[in-house]
């Protein structure tokens, strides 16, 4: 893949502080993001939501990237008109005008250095494996499984990253988190601006597909009657075997996990999922070989 023109995406969601406040760091001093061959463009996605401290306005806009969404004519919802303006923007999606894209995000629970990916390939593999290597907590999962029509901003773009960072409070900077995502991104500036940077990569990367949604449960009404267990909160990643807790009534009553083997999970009780009352993403592990 040859990369030339690339955007750096914050504030996607608004009350995800961290991301926001790198896009206006680097406005103020766009040197500090430069590399020889690449075209970095900044982009603070959501503004309106920025500023009212909400994920969004109407709905997600990281939701409103699918191509469907994106041929609606006339959207109705303030996020629905902001993505086809940013489609236009950096795209149009299949034919973007980026080559790559990364959005900046971070979470309420345990997710650490995250990598989210929407397909991969082996230049996405390198990428991965190169910064697994500088950042060795990080992890690195895809939604190839979960999503066929990719809704993310950053799959305008046929190549594309989300840096996901966590656990921190919505609407709060946290000193440690904002250094780390901006390690990172330079790290993957880096990467793309000369991929024969990644000269000394693992054989094999660990590798994570979202797979399925969990949600709360929730009587006829609609209104959750019961909680993610205790014993996986906390925990980045937790292994879920067939009859371990899962959630916990307001009276006591433990509901064990009926799946048929063993599952990890992320986002786990994550605080910006309760407005579709859902507590955690299954996953899938797999050990891919790197190419060299």
């Amino acid at each position: 893949m040859n990369v030339r023109n690339v955007a750096v995406v914050g504030g996607t969601h608004g009350n995800e502080f961290t991301g926001a406040y790198l896009i206006k760091k680097w406005q103020a001093n766009g040197a500090l993001l430069h590399r020889l061959g690449l075209n970095v463009e900044l982009l603070l996605a959501n503004p309106k939501a920025f500023a009212a401290c909400r994920r969004y306005i109407d709905e997600d806009l990281n939701r409103c990237f699918s191509t469907e969404k994106l041929a609606t004519p006339n959207p109705a919802s303030y996020e629905s008109m902001l993505a086809q303006q940013i489609n236009r923007t950096l795209g149009p999606k299949g034919n973007a005008r980026m080559d790559f894209i990364i959005d900046m995000h971070t979470a309420t629970s345990p997710m650490g250095t995250n990598l989210v990916f929407t397909h991969m390939d082996a230049y996405h593999l390198k990428l991965a494996a190169y910064v697994k290597s500088l950042f060795p907590d990080t992890v690195v999962t895809s939604e190839d499984e979960l999503v066929v029509d990719q809704y993310f901003v950053n799959s305008i773009a046929k190549g594309n990253v989300l840096v996901e960072m966590g656990p921190i409070p919505q609407g709060c900077l946290r000193a440690d988190f904002l250094e780390r995502t901006e390690k990172v991104v330079c790290t993957i500036l880096d990467y793309l601006a000369d991929p024969t940077i990644a000269k000394k990569l693992p054989a094999s990367l660990e590798l994570f597909h979202y797979t399925k949604a969990l949600f709360l449960p929730t009587d006829s009404e609609g209104n959750i009657t019961a909680m993610v267990h205790p014993s996986l909160l906390e925990k980045p990643y937790p292994t879920i075997n067939p009859g371990d807790p899962l959630f916990v009534t307001f009276a006591g009553q433990v509901i064990p996990f009926d799946g048929p083997a063993p599952t990890m999970a992320g986002f786990v009780n994550e605080a910006a999922y309760y407005d579709k009352k859902q507590a955690m993403y299954l996953m899938r592990r797999e050990t891919v070989s790197v190419p060299s």
